[in-house]
């Protein structure tokens, strides 16, 4: 895609990202962005590039197609070059530049920043073993994939009432679910206060 000056300004920034990368889109070249836009477009995988000269933009006709070149050797402060392929059959080179940290150009390459950090956090998972610790709340609780919260996880044991036994155990605690959690925290919290409205 190739934009004019400010592009990407607008309420609808995230979605303008989302919608160009969604159909395989790999880069936006503009003579410049909005800011967050073009941290929306770098976050999604995409780059957000801006034209070395301004002239180069008016080099570029309806129907041209735009190459970009040397991607893999990706690096902060290097040119992107891009070659204008005219309908007439003829090409030329430009300078483009992306503007990107060491951090962002790893958000492009792994395809999203979100791909980013699970790819990271696989990595960290790896390197610190396959026994991980379960997910817990932010009170320490221990918390499953259907987001409730509770004392401990649930123990899978045969009772002794089973093995002919009796059982002097007591029921565990129902679990608390993030709403329950939510709304004890928001009333600790109007106690802490001292709010008695």
């Amino acid at each position: 895609m190739i934009g004019d000056t400010n592009y990407g300004e607008g309420s609808s920034r995230e979605h303008a990202a989302m919608s160009p990368r969604y159909l395989g889109g790999l880069a936006v070249v503009a003579r410049s962005f909005a800011r967050i836009h073009r941290s929306n477009l770098w976050k999604q995988g995409m780059l957000a590039l801006t034209f070395k000269d301004q002239s180069d933009y008016d080099r570029i006709a309806s129907g041209d197609r735009l190459s970009l070149v040397g991607l893999a050797a990706l690096s902060p402060e290097k040119e992107v070059q891009g070659i204008i392929h005219h309908q007439d059959g003829t090409s030329e080179s430009i300078a483009l530049l992306h503007g990107m940290s060491d951090e962002q150009i790893k958000w492009f390459q792994h395809g999203s920043f979100l791909n980013y950090v699970k790819a990271k956090r696989e990595a960290e998972g790896q390197s610190q073993g396959a026994d991980q610790p379960q997910a817990t709340s932010p009170a320490g609780e221990f918390c499953d994939r259907e987001q409730t919260c509770g004392g401990e996880p649930e123990q899978e044991a045969e009772s002794s009432q089973a093995k002919g036994g009796t059982s002097d155990q007591k029921e565990p605690a129902p679990k608390k679910t993030w709403l329950d959690r939510l709304k004890a925290l928001w009333k600790r919290f109007l106690e802490d206060i001292g709010y008695d409205g």
